[in-house]
């Protein structure tokens, strides 16, 4: 059967995808997104009746969780600019989500003419360029239809565009334009593996992948698992032990030295939380676990004192994202812990290194899982 690649690149990518495991990646990929995608949607049904509950459902699809495909920087002005000039959303959310036979560009194009100044920039350090607001537009489209218009990322898609070989980078396009790209590369990765007799349903599906392999996840997995088996520190057939033993070898080979550099220059070389500042003491904390392509981005990190990054590794203590205070668990109260609780912890000196709130909620609530809480 002849296939439309030339190159034997994508070849080699269709191969990779059809070695990803379903299980994984509905875990990794599948299932966070339709949750926010059927959020989206009532979002917009109330949109569109004008009905009273429209910003409060907009505004739990937009608070996200741990791997949201839109920045925490530019989504937050966003959100509350929606809660304080609700009237005015009203405009740019019809252009883009009314129900009618408009191109997405004219969608895109509508919603970002309706959208008065100033909604989608935080004025003190973000700037949102298209790439930004293309990945804010995609995931509200979401709410239209999520299996046509599946969330984008600049750094993903043109990591895909240059395996394969599909084209050049984006950054030349306006916002409308980056994402017709991405569709059309979506539906060339669809076709390509079609003809190889591999399934890939729909652009949603297709982006799910895309972002599982362009995250280099299946294949460091499968290099970590053999390497820890062979040297005895973890039995492979505990599989969330495994999982989380290889999620940290992973960690470990990835950008660690740099992470932690990022960290003493943003933290001012002092732990966020007690203030320590033995350099030779301080680790580089991830706060989300071990699985977004943001991994090793300041906002993604805390420098923590060896012995607090440990507890705060373990759920044992953490940061609320509300009160940017310390809490503290069952299991360290009636230790010298305990007097951190209540702890006000330190921002780094630029405000776009600020950790994620939505990662540091992750972490609470995973906390809150794991019984550390009575």
């Amino acid at each position: 059967m002849t296939t439309l690649d030339e190159t034997g690149l994508w070849n080699a990518y269709v191969t990779a995808a059809s070695y990803i495991d379903p299980e994984i990646l509905e875990e990794y990929e599948l299932d966070y997104k339709r949750t926010l995608a059927s959020q989206f949607v009532s979002a917009r049904e109330d949109v569109l009746n004008k009905q009273d509950t429209w910003t409060e459902r907009l505004d739990r699809a937009l608070r996200g969780r741990q791997g949201y495909p839109v920045d925490w920087r530019l989504r937050e002005p966003f959100r509350q600019w929606i809660k304080n000039h609700h009237q005015e959303a009203f405009g740019p959310l019809q252009a883009l989500w009314l129900q009618n036979d408009l191109q997405v560009r004219e969608r895109i194009q509508g919603f970002i003419t309706e959208l008065p100044d100033g909604a989608l920039f935080d004025t003190r350090e973000l700037r949102s360029g298209p790439a930004t607001v293309t990945s804010l537009v995609s995931t509200l489209l979401m709410g239209l239809d999520a299996e046509s218009y599946p969330p984008y990322n600049y750094t993903i898609v043109n990591r895909a565009y240059r395996r394969t070989g599909f084209g050049p980078s984006d950054s030349n396009l306006d916002e409308a334009g980056r994402y017709e790209y991405e569709l059309a590369f979506l539906d060339r990765f669809i076709e390509e593996a079609r003809v190889r007799g591999h399934s890939i349903p729909n652009r949603f599906y297709a982006q799910s992948v895309v972002w599982h392999l362009e995250q280099d996840l299946e294949p460091e997995l499968t290099k970590a698992a053999r390497k820890l088996a062979k040297s005895g520190e973890f039995d492979p057939s505990n599989e969330p032990e495994a999982r989380d033993r290889i999620d940290a070898s992973i960690a470990r080979r990835r950008g660690q030295p740099e992470f932690r550099n990022k960290l003493l220059d943003a933290y001012r070389k002092c732990c966020a939380i007690t203030g320590c500042d033995a350099i030779e003491a301080l680790e580089a904390a991830h706060i989300r676990r071990y699985k977004e392509a943001d991994l090793n981005e300041v906002p993604n990190g805390l420098l923590l004192r060896a012995d607090i990054h440990t507890l705060f590794d373990r759920h044992l203590l953490g940061v609320d994202s509300d009160t940017n205070k310390v809490w503290i668990g069952e299991q360290l109260r009636r230790t010298q812990y305990a007097g951190l609780e209540g702890t006000e912890v330190s921002h780094p000196r630029r405000y776009k290194d600020r950790p994620d709130p939505d990662a540091l909620r992750g972490h609470w609530e995973d906390a809150k899982k794991l019984g550390r809480f009575n």
